[in-house]
């Protein structure tokens, strides 16, 4: 709260670039091979991929990135900012330079909207946008049925 408030005063004074923190690229991948782990792993699930080229991450930057976003300190309000919003302001924070080329997707089940993405072991992984938990498989409160994962 404190560095926010030193941040904004810096802002108006024309200063305060917020780092992001630092990247690093362990691989490359492209729509066909992000594709082929998806269906893999979600065979009926609806896929919207828009890019061609991807970078893979570790496990270990991702926890980096999201000690550094604050989607997850914002207040749960039923409609206002529940799940769906968590998920697409996440994904609407990585999606700025350098991590906008990682794998990274909204995910829909049949209960949740979360996020997603795969790391540089070729492994998925989805993220809870309101808590930063990584885990690779749902808890039974997010459901069970893939229902889309769009990037």
């Amino acid at each position: 709260m404190l560095g926010s408030l030193f941040c904004s005063l810096g802002k108006a004074l024309g200063g305060c670039d917020i780092q992001i923190p630092p990247l690093t690229y362990s691989g490359d991948m492209d729509i066909y091979e992000v594709s082929s782990i998806l269906i893999e792993k979600f065979q009926d699930a609806p896929l919207y991929l828009p890019d061609m080229y991807y970078k893979t991450c570790s496990v270990r930057d991702m926890e980096r990135f999201l000690a550094w976003d604050t989607t997850n300190k914002e207040r749960y309000e039923a409609e206002a900012f529940d799940c769906d919003d968590s998920s697409w302001r996440l994904k609407g924070n990585i999606s700025i330079k350098p991590w906008s080329s990682i794998p990274f997707f909204v995910v829909w089940t049949d209960k949740h909207a979360l996020n997603g993405f795969i790391s540089n072991y070729r492994k998925w992984y989805f993220i809870e946008p309101q808590t930063d938990t990584i885990q690779d498989r749902l808890d039974d409160w997010q459901g069970s049925q893939i229902r889309f994962i769009g990037g």
